[in-house]
């Protein structure tokens, strides 16, 4: 089989998407994602990543394999859980301390290594994609605690959209508050919202 064969194979198995990375794992040169690109086989969708071009790209599942290392949070993590039906204008991503993003796509966030593990799960989403993300609770604490980077308005729709859910976890959130040393904040705003 030749390399653009090769190539084309791995496209079409790897969800129609190829991350520059994967060519060093291919043995194969970045002149044949060129050539894919110039037969409009392929489009860049970013820096370093690559996608069929009759496929839609998932921006969450881009976004997941070029960080890997990274978890969907704060308001990102909001729209996968429909409480916001807008992506804001970056994608929130929390990352370890010791790791440095510099994308302005990305809203990076840095938490130790203790915090960084609290509620974090693997969500489907409509598509078949799998990314990495928190729970609901999680979310809502680190938007608890970024409460004065946004929108009075906008916070407090969050909060009312929480408390009126069936499928909220007010002891999983009392837990987290804890961990992350802000549960009197916590039980005051779901006190407000639920009186």
């Amino acid at each position: 089989m030749n390399r653009l064969n090769v190539l084309k194979n791995f496209i079409d198995n790897n969800n129609g998407m190829i991350i520059t990375s994967d060519l060093k794992k291919l043995n194969i040169h970045r002149q044949y994602l060129k050539m894919l690109c110039d037969k409009q086989y392929l489009e860049r969708v970013q820096r370093g990543i690559y996608v069929k071009v009759e496929l839609f790209a998932n921006d969450f599942y881009v976004y997941q394999n070029k960080y890997k290392s990274g978890v969907f949070s704060h308001q990102t993590a909001l729209k996968l859980y429909g409480i916001l039906d807008r992506l804001p204008l970056q994608y929130d991503l929390t990352f370890l301390n010791n790791v440095r993003i510099n994308n302005k796509f990305i809203h990076a966030h840095y938490v130790n290594k203790e915090r960084f593990k609290v509620g974090l799960i693997e969500m489907k989403l409509e598509d078949g994609t799998i990314v990495r993300t928190y729970d609901l609770e999680r979310t809502m604490i680190d938007i608890i605690r970024d409460r004065n980077r946004m929108e009075t308005q906008v916070f407090n729709l969050i909060i009312e959209e929480y408390v009126n859910r069936k499928d909220k976890n007010l002891t999983k959130l009392i837990d987290y508050a804890k961990i992350f040393g802000i549960d009197k904040i916590v039980g005051q705003y779901i006190k407000i919202k639920n009186s």
